[in-house]
């Protein structure tokens, strides 16, 4: 348990860094909340993980209002689709460029 809350915070530590791919790196994030929500972490020690990263919250708060699995193929699938479902997000948001030319993510 401790070395997934380690691994929790090293990935809320390089999303929050300028990175190449910044959709991968959420997508990988969003892996790692929803894997520590289909083992049963505490959602309020990930909450304390985040702290006041408004875009972590969302993806936190997001994977706990997803079912809990049982069978590890299920809980495979669930945190394959999480991630990718904020990847999803994350390339739609930069392909929105406002006016300005900057993307909002």
């Amino acid at each position: 348990m401790k070395r997934l809350l380690i691994a929790v915070t090293a990935a809320l530590m390089m999303s929050s860094a300028q990175a190449k791919e910044p959709c991968a790196v959420l997508g990988e994030l969003a892996r790692t909340v929803m894997d520590s929500r289909q083992l049963g972490v505490a959602l309020s020690k990930l909450m304390a993980i985040v702290k006041d990263d408004s875009l972590s919250k969302r993806i936190v708060l997001d994977a706990y209002e997803q079912p809990r699995y049982q069978a590890e193929e299920f809980k495979r699938a669930a945190v394959e689709d999480f991630g990718n479902k904020w990847e999803i997000m994350c390339y739609q948001a930069r392909s929105e460029k406002p006016k300005g030319g900057k993307s909002h993510v």
